[in-house]
């Protein structure tokens, strides 16, 4: 299929996003800063391939101490600014980010960041493995995990171009098949409307911002509103382990 056949899909998607944004936000107030457009992102699996920040393969693995704990879900708000969440404390609302060690994650429309690199003060990094069934992830490899960089970020069509810090691994994008998210009008066969966001699925090993291993997975990016399906609204599947990183 030719580019151009795919542009009007694309386009559609993009813009209910954009107008879900900002008619749902009123209902759903996540913390605001730095609100930026959704676009190509360089280094975020945008073209199909990671440019930057690219994983190595694994090595040496260890195993993981899940016993005691418990997989668990939450549905986050990300329709505008960034949503920062803790995997122990549940959604928390840092009043400076790059120095707060109190949140892991954070998700602002398919962007995703870590709490480390250029990110946060924290320990966080990324591995993607090549398993979507979440309880078959019991391993961590030693070596390959991604630090969160500086990535140029291409705004919706007449935004200018912004910078800001994500995960290259957990971010996602236009036919993106290892970030959190993908953008792909065959995704409007599963989601209807111009539902072109949807969840690619994989299962991730992170270290939280204080090095402890946990494993997670974007189930879905949808929350029905008013009898629609309205995106922006990452669910989340996590599980933290015992182990913690050296």
């Amino acid at each position: 299929m030719k580019l151009k056949f795919l542009a009007p899909a694309l386009l559609a998607g993009l813009v209910a996003f954009t107008s879900c944004s900002k008619d749902d936000s009123k209902k759903e107030e996540p913390k605001k800063e730095n609100n930026q457009g959704g676009g190509n992102q360089q280094g975020g699996n945008q073209q199909g391939g990671n440019q930057q920040g690219e994983q190595k393969p694994a090595t040496d693995k260890i195993t993981l101490d899940f016993s005691g704990t418990e997989a668990k879900e939450q549905q986050l708000s990300a329709l505008t600014g960034w949503t920062y969440f803790s995997l122990k404390n549940g959604v928390v609302t840092p009043e400076n980010p790059a120095e707060d060690l109190s949140w892991d994650i954070a998700f602002k429309q398919y962007f995703v960041k870590l709490n480390g690199g250029t990110s946060g003060k924290g320990k966080a990094e990324a591995f993607k493995t090549e398993e979507k069934d979440f309880t078959k992830v019991t391993e961590a490899p030693k070596t390959g995990f991604v630090k969160d960089k500086e990535q140029t970020l291409q705004g919706r069509p007449g935004e200018a171009e912004t910078k800001d810090n994500v995960s290259p691994i957990l971010t996602g994008g236009f036919f993106s098949k290892t970030g959190m998210i993908e953008i792909n009008p065959a995704n409007i066969k599963k989601y209807g409307g111009a539902n072109v966001f949807g969840p690619n699925e994989w299962v991730y090993i992170i270290k939280t911002a204080d090095g402890t291993y946990a494993k997670i997975q974007l189930t879905d990016f949808y929350k029905e509103i008013a009898g629609k399906k309205v995106p922006g609204f990452p669910k989340l599947k996590y599980q933290l382990s015992k182990t913690v990183s050296q």
